[in-house]
């Protein structure tokens, strides 16, 4: 089932170590050789998402490659991340 970014910035508690299903765009993408960062947005909620791919995915080198604009669908493991910018962050398992 898809989750909407306002209801996942609004109500982060109840969806902490549980996986997502998100659809939306992609505002950057900083693609490394062992891992990568999509910020992405679903105009649901005014902050674009952090979603963190590694090399163990399948498509990886295709997700390296996505642009601005590219819509997604990411599922992952929603992740605290309180010493870094943003408060939470989502590590893919799937993005398509």
């Amino acid at each position: 089932m898809r989750t909407r970014f306002k209801k996942l910035f609004t109500s982060v508690n109840d969806y902490l170590d549980q996986e997502v299903t998100l659809m939306a765009w992609v505002r950057t993408n900083r693609a490394q050789a062992q891992f990568g960062f999509l910020s992405i947005n679903d105009g649901t909620y005014f902050e674009n998402l952090q979603v963190v791919y590694d090399n163990t995915l399948t498509n990886f080198d295709e997700i390296s490659k996505f642009r601005v604009g590219v819509s997604v669908l990411v599922v992952g493991k929603v992740i605290l991340t309180p010493q870094n910018k943003q408060p939470f962050e989502i590590h893919a398992t799937k993005v398509e």
